[in-house]
């Protein structure tokens, strides 16, 4: 049986995990109003935090047309 949950997966996981995380932190810490409000928890479209979810989207979406090309 192998197991891949050492080497190059732990970069993976700090990855997969790490970044997400920093980025939602930064949001939060920057604009802790700007996530939810009383009746759902989401970001405002009129809002710049918005940026904190479509940024990293458009990011990965660029970098995945530009690889296909």
């Amino acid at each position: 049986q192998r197991n891949i949950n050492y080497g190059a997966m732990r970069f993976y996981y700090a990855i997969g995990w790490g970044v997400p995380a920093i980025i939602t932190g930064l949001a939060v810490g920057l604009d802790p109003e700007g996530y939810g409000n009383p009746d759902f928890c989401w970001i405002s479209m009129y809002d710049k935090l918005i940026w904190s979810f479509a940024g990293p989207v458009a990011i990965v979406l660029l970098v995945s047309v530009s690889l296909q090309m």
